[in-house]
């Protein structure tokens, strides 16, 4: 496979549109970059009716589209992953193997790896709501699946960072919190320490606050004020303080500008 994708078709005039990761599809080429980089992502519901029908009508690939549907419910999702991704001939023999490989460590996996990795990937999406949904289902299904007490604390943890990203200061102090309890990870401590001095008001037990010491508090600090005043020279920022500094009208439409985009990254997010 080459650096960059190289389309043999004209590209589609209605894209195909993966939720999850909030992306559109475009071509074959970006659909088989997008299930052989996003394996682990992939439910079992991916190869239904709407991607056949985008294969047939909008990229002309009707011979696959033929097949999928033939054997949509009679094959694995592995099997029919493979069969795209040999149609479209994207990547090379040899990676069409490890890719082979890949599918075979999925179809292996439990089923509390595949939930995880698809909320860390819309944690790193920033769609924090349907991240912590998922990270919820697989906690309350505990005991049930008898999850091992690391991927727990991993669990816990990744909660929190999406809570964090949610503004839920308090909630995200608490999972965070939990994950310690699992890991006795020295970073979550810091991670801890750090939410604590952007929102002074969440509650940290005294058990948690007795584990830092008064001088690995102090170095936090210190690198805490560096993020701070990076964060401050950041493009939003400067461009907020742009704003504040034109005159009444300009300074209200460019607000409302900036607000609007806000409002419009916030839709994407809770998708």
């Amino acid at each position: 496979m080459s650096g960059f994708i190289v389309c043999g078709r004209p590209l589609a005039k209605n894209p195909y549109y993966i939720q999850e990761a909030g992306l559109h599809i475009y071509s074959e080429q970006e659909l088989c970059y997008y299930i052989y980089n996003n394996l682990m992502m992939i439910d079992d519901g991916f190869v239904g009716d709407r991607l056949i029908r985008f294969l047939e009508s909008e990229l002309g690939m009707d011979e696959l589209a033929r097949k999928l549907s033939k054997w949509k419910g009679k094959m694995s999702t592995a099997q029919l992953l493979l069969m795209i991704m040999q149609e479209v001939d994207y990547y090379r023999e040899d990676e069409l193997e490890e890719f082979d490989r890949q599918l075979e460590k999925k179809e292996q996996a439990k089923p509390y790896d595949l939930l995880k990795s698809r909320a860390d990937y819309m944690t790193k999406q920033k769609h924090y709501p349907k991240a912590i949904e998922i990270y919820d289902h697989i906690l309350e299904r505990e005991g049930e699946w008898a999850i091992p007490r690391e991927l727990l604390g991993k669990l816990w943890h990744n909660r929190g960072l999406a809570q964090a990203g949610m503004f839920w200061m308090q909630e995200a102090a608490d999972s965070l919190a939990r994950a310690y309890g699992f890991l006795q990870d020295s970073d979550i401590l810091k991670e801890l320490f750090y939410l604590h001095l952007l929102e002074p008001g969440i509650t940290i037990s005294e058990e948690i606050a007795a584990l830092i010491p008064a001088q690995q508090q102090y170095r936090w600090q210190e690198e805490y004020d560096v993020y701070d005043r990076q964060a401050a020279n950041a493009p939003q920022v400067r461009r907020i303080d742009r704003a504040m500094k034109k005159d009444r009208h300009r300074k209200k439409d460019e607000t409302e500008r900036i607000l609007t985009e806000w409002k419009q990254e916030y839709r994407e997010m809770v998708k």
